[in-house]
């Protein structure tokens, strides 16, 4: 049994729509994979909040507590034909990070270990990696 029908009725009940504050033209039409429905974001699991989608790169946040505080973690799930460079910002991390993310592959990015605060906001900005 597949995950992501799971995932999106569990983020039917637990999403928390977060403001989308990456532009909508960051993956050009060219790169995305062919597709007869219009994409929609995949859901989170557990207590995760969604980030912004861009394109083909469905992202979302999770907040894990472990020991004295949360991490702050912001998955990228890349449904494109393409490799897909993301740069993550939060309001808890502001120093960019950049991952790469192979095509249909998701990672898991930890932007901040420890924080005493559950809720954070990211900003993602990915583009297709030239070869």
């Amino acid at each position: 049994m597949s995950s992501k029908p799971r995932r999106a009725a569990l983020a039917s009940f637990l999403a928390i729509p977060v403001s989308i504050l990456a532009g909508s033209a960051a993956i050009p039409a060219a790169a995305q994979a062919p597709s007869a429905e219009p994409q929609t974001p995949q859901a989170a699991p557990d207590d995760a909040q969604p980030a912004q989608s861009t394109a083909c790169v469905v992202t979302w946040t999770e907040s894990r507590y472990r020991n004295y505080g949360y991490d702050h973690i912001v998955h990228l799930d890349n449904e494109c034909i393409e490799t897909a460079e993301c740069t993550i910002t939060t309001d808890s991390n502001p120093s960019p990070v950049t991952a790469q993310v192979p095509p249909n592959n998701h990672i898991e990015v930890l932007m901040f270990r420890g924080s005493p605060s559950r809720s954070f906001v990211a900003k993602v900005d990915c583009k297709p990696v030239v070869t």
